[in-house]
C-alpha cells in the first residue's frame, strides 16, 4: 500500500507541474489583455476604468455582479453599428469604491464619464447586478438617456446569500480564486448542467466569460458592495421612467428570479417584456444570438 501511495505521489508531480504551467500561461495572457484594453478616465467624480469599441450611437452597459468592463467584452454579444462603452463599476478593477457605492452614485458616475467624453445621450443596458445603477441613470439623468434595456437585471431588493454548508464553502473558496476559475474553464465547462457545450459558440462564451472574473481579488470590493446594496434597495419609482424600455429575462432564473422582470414590466409605462421560456441565469451566454437581435431591433 505504501509503495502504491509513493508511486501515485511521484506520478502526480509532473501532472501538477504541467497544470501549473498551463494556468500560469493562461493568467499571464489575461493580465496582458487587460493592460492593453483597459483605460481610465479622470472624471469629475474620480477615476473610472472603461472599455470602448465600435462606432455609432453609444450604448453604455452597466455590467453584472461580479464583473468589470472586461466581462462584457468577453461575451459573445455583438452589437454592430453601435459604440459600446462599458465602465467598471466602483469596487471593480481600477475603479475605486470612492467613486460611489450606491446605485444612485454609480449612475452619477456614468454621467461623469459621459461628460469626460462629451457624449450627450446614450442608451443604457443593465445586466444582472448592473440593473439598479442603470435604472437610476434612467431616473436621475433621463434627458441623457435614449432608452433602457434590462437583461436578467436586479430591479428590487434581494435577500442576503443563504448560509453555505462547509462543503459548499470549500468549493466556493476554490472556485473564487484565479486558479479555480482556470480549472472551471478546463474541466467543468464541458460538464455544465443544462448547457449544450457541443455548441462551440456557447462553449466559447462560457469559457471566455469565466476569464472576465480574473483577477478575482480585484473584484471583491465591488462584489461585496453590490450584495450590501441589493439587500437595502428601496422600492424605486419605476413608474416615473418615461423612456423606451426593453426587458429580457429567463423564466427559470434562480439567481435573479423572473419576478424582477415582472415588477419592472408591470410598473414602467409602455415597457416591452421578452420572457425566455426556461431561460436561466446563464441566459446571456446561451441565448446571445436572440438577445443581440432583439436589442438591435429595439434600438
Amino acid at each position: 500500500m505504501r509503495r502504491l501511495f509513493t508511486l501515485l505521489l511521484i506520478l502526480s508531480i509532473p501532472a501538477g507541474y504541467y497544470a501549473w504551467q498551463r494556468y500560469s500561461a493562461w493568467k499571464t495572457e489575461i493580465d496582458r489583455e487587460l493592460s492593453v484594453t483597459s483605460r481610465v478616465a479622470d472624471t469629475a467624480l474620480g477615476p473610472i476604468e472603461y472599455g470602448s469599441r465600435g462606432q455609432g450611437n453609444v450604448i453604455l452597459i452597466s455590467h453584472p455582479t461580479p464583473g468589470g468592463f472586461d466581462l462584457v467584452f468577453r461575451s459573445q454579444l455583438q452589437l454592430d453599428g453601435f459604440r459600446v462603452l462599458v465602465p467598471s463599476r466602483p469596487g471593480y478593477l481600477r475603479t475605486p469604491l470612492s467613486v460611489g457605492a450606491s446605485p444612485e452614485e454609480q449612475a452619477d458616475g456614468f454621467a461623469a464619464l459621459l461628460d469626460y467624453f462629451k457624449i450627450d445621450r446614450v442608451a443604457i443596458m443593465g445586466i444582472g447586478g448592473g440593473g439598479p445603477a442603470a435604472i437610476q441613470f434612467a431616473l436621475r439623468h433621463s434627458r441623457r438617456c435614449r432608452a433602457l434595456i434590462l437583461a436578467s437585471a436586479v430591479t428590487h431588493r434581494m435577500p442576503g446569500e443563504r448560509q453555505l454548508t462547509p462543503a459548499e464553502k470549500f468549493l466556493a473558496y476554490i472556485l473564487e480564486t484565479d486558479f479555480g476559475v482556470w480549472a472551471f474553464t478546463e474541466i467543468l465547462a464541458t460538464q455544465f448542467e443544462d448547457i449544450d457545450t457541443s455548441d462551440q459558440e456557447v462553449r466559447k462564451a462560457l469559457t471566455e466569460s469565466a476569464k472576465g472574473l480574473v483577477p478575482w481579488n480585484e473584484r471583491l470590493l465591488g462584489r461585496a458592495n453590490d450584495q450590501m446594496q441589493f439587500e437595502r434597495l428601496p422600492q424605486y419609482p419605476l413608474e416615473n421612467i418615461r423612456l423606451p424600455v426593453l426587458i429580457l429575462h429567463g423564466t427559470a432564473d434562480k439567481a435573479i428570479p423572473y419576478e424582477h422582470a415582472q415588477l419592472a414590466y408591470s410598473t414602467i409605462p409602455g415597457a416591452k417584456l421578452y420572457p425566455f421560456q426556461d431561460g436561466d441565469q446563464y441566459l446571456m451566454l446561451t441565448r446571445f444570438r436572440e438577445i443581440q437581435a432583439l436589442i438591435s431591433g429595439f434600438l
